[in-house]
């Protein structure tokens, strides 16, 4: 019998219409600097052939799919992909995102040094027409009980927006 492993991240993707931007954002993420993650692709009914776009990467162990036979939203998406994590840690990145090689490694090392529950980083958002903004949620690391933080994102104080040149 195989044991079990456990990586040390799940990165859960939705897609529902995502498609065109799937193989980018998956080549994003099967390069990151630390390789101790699983990806959980999670087929939110989608009408593309989401299998299809994921078939280059068919032969990685750390990309699974997951189905969902109608569309039951993002938000039940990444509660499908979060139930079927295996991680020590979980993220969630958009289909149509792409991160930054270290991304993961930096979270997780800032999260296992300062004994985090949650650990968020900033944006760098381009949009179609070119217009750029950076999404920075919170500014500078700093630290917030559990409590202050919930009620911080809630309260939308938690994250700001500027424009790049």
């Amino acid at each position: 019998m195989s044991e079990r492993v456990t990586p040390m991240v799940s990165v859960v993707v939705p897609v529902f219409r995502t498609e065109p931007y799937l193989r980018d954002c998956l080549a994003s993420l099967l390069g990151q600097t630390l390789t101790d993650f699983e990806v959980i692709v999670v087929d939110d009914g989608s009408p593309g052939d989401v299998a299809g776009t994921l078939a280059p990467a068919a032969d990685d162990r750390r990309v699974r799919l997951v189905r969902h036979d109608t569309n039951r939203g993002v938000a039940q998406a990444r509660n499908t992909g979060a139930r079927a994590a295996r991680g020590r840690f979980l993220s969630f990145v958009d289909a149509d995102d792409e991160v930054d090689p270290r991304v993961l490694e930096i979270m997780t090392a800032a999260a296992t040094r300062h004994g985090a529950d949650f650990v968020q980083c900033g944006m760098d958002v381009r949009e179609p027409d070119r217009t750029r903004f950076e999404v920075n949620r919170g500014g500078d690391a700093h630290t917030l009980p559990a409590a202050d933080m919930r009620a911080a994102l809630l309260a939308g104080r938690m994250s700001n927006r500027r424009a790049c040149r």
